[in-house]
């Protein structure tokens, strides 16, 4: 189900120091940020402990939030904060229950046959989401699961409206692209919005990555210690060693086979995924490993300066926000990409002329292309439409709008005033 926003009666008890309101924001909010977690991480034990140091920092600051209506997306922004500083510090030795597998969630129909279809497309639906960079998945996330506004989305990502709105553009592409290969109409089931076969798919994976109980409590219990100023606060993953070592020969084995590394072996590269399609959104890059690397022996740069990346058991991933060489270094092993599709340019008008009744246009787009059908001149009121002459012809005289427009939606529009003389 998508998440309630908790009555602000509860977030105003919780501000004035009352731990039973704290606790029922806790037991309302853990397996929502939990999973929003797990889309930075792809790994149970630091989400959880993104989770447990997001609730600290909440109960820490809940004073400081002036506007209680905010408080759903206020939260979700320190969760979002927090994930990307720990993914990006963290080096993880344990690995626990980092494949998760997603049953189907039946519900009763009075349609057998409508049920069976609407289960169908529910379940395409959400194996197309599980295809998708995780940067969209938590846009996604955002939008579908939670309701935020697309102001909110941008303020918890940190990130622009556009980009946002390019995201979202994108998923419903690649959705559409998914049901139409599967032989699905998808102007039938995505017709409105993203419709509800979305918001299913995505509750439908919220409910089945939920928080584990016994790690749930364990966190709850360290961020009381840690709130009430004692210095006995474990983390997450310490949390499950010691959970293991209680549990006699049988659990202290299953964690020191868990915990073994290959940190001897070798680590190579053996594949770089990423899209050199033309896009107005950054690109995300993913390369796979042999082995899972520390940190320190990770460096990406472009021009010499270090680049964000998040390292995720055997995969790293970090987003190209301009075109261009870069390098990554993965212990001895250097590989060089280059990513060229980046467009987030306007389209230029280099120069005009008009004689003889006819306006002649120099404009280029170096990148995606000028899209002459979204491209235009305006004088008076009427919009004469551009073609690959770059040429319109027109009685002008006086202010002209040249209106440019490439294929990936970046425009621009240039005024000038044109006589039977000159263009100004």
């Amino acid at each position: 189900m998508k998440t309630e926003r908790i009555n602000n009666d509860v977030v105003s008890r919780f501000q004035k120091g009352s731990h039973e309101a704290f606790e029922e924001v806790y037991r309302h909010y853990k397996n929502t940020l939990y999973f929003f977690a797990y889309t930075f991480v792809n790994n149970q034990a630091d989400a959880e402990e993104i989770v447990q140091e997001s609730f600290i920092k909440i109960y820490r600051n809940i004073k400081s939030l002036n506007n209680l209506d905010a408080f759903h997306s206020w939260i979700f922004m320190i969760t979002a904060n927090t994930a990307k500083s720990i993914r990006n510090k963290k080096s993880r030795i344990l690995i626990v229950d980092d494949d998760m597998y997603m049953e189907e969630v039946v519900t009763g129909s009075a349609n057998p046959v409508e049920d069976y279809e609407n289960k169908e497309i529910v379940e395409l639906v959400k194996n197309e989401i599980n295809q998708l960079p995780l940067i969209y998945i938590q846009t996604a996330t955002l939008r579908y699961l939670e309701g935020l506004s697309l102001n909110e989305i941008s303020e918890v990502l940190d990130v622009k409206v556009g980009t946002i709105k390019n995201r979202l553009n994108r998923i419903r592409g690649s959705l559409q692209s998914g049901l139409k290969s599967k032989g699905m109409d998808p102007t039938k089931y995505l017709s409105l919005g993203l419709s509800p076969f979305v918001v299913q798919a995505f509750e439908m994976m919220e409910s089945q990555t939920p928080m584990n109980v016994a790690a749930s409590d364990a966190v709850y219990t360290n961020i009381l210690a840690s709130t009430q100023n004692k210095t006995s606060v474990l983390s997450s993953t310490m949390t499950k060693v010691l959970l293991a070592i209680c549990l006699g020969g049988s659990g202290y084995a299953l964690y020191a086979n868990l915990a073994t590394t290959e940190a001897d072996e070798p680590v190579t590269i053996t594949q770089i995924d990423y899209s050199n399609e033309y896009t107005s959104d950054t690109v995300p890059v993913e390369i796979t490993l042999t082995n899972s690397v520390d940190d320190e022996d990770i460096k990406i740069q472009k021009d010499g300066k270090d680049i964000e990346f998040y390292n995720k058991n055997t995969t790293i991933v970090f987003e190209a926000k301009e075109n261009g060489a870069y390098s990554i270094q993965v212990e001895d092993e250097v590989e060089m990409i280059n990513i060229s599709g980046i467009d987030m340019e306007e389209p230029i008008l280099n120069d005009v002329v008009y004689e003889n009744g006819i306006l002649i246009l120099d404009a280029d787009d170096e990148l995606s292309g000028l899209s002459f059908e979204d491209s235009y001149v305006e004088y008076n009121g009427t919009k004469y439409q551009l073609d690959g002459t770059m040429k319109v012809t027109g009685d002008f005289d006086g202010t002209v709008y040249v209106h440019l427009c490439d294929f990936l939606g970046n425009s621009a529009t240039y005024e000038m005033n044109i006589s039977k003389e000159r263009v100004e």
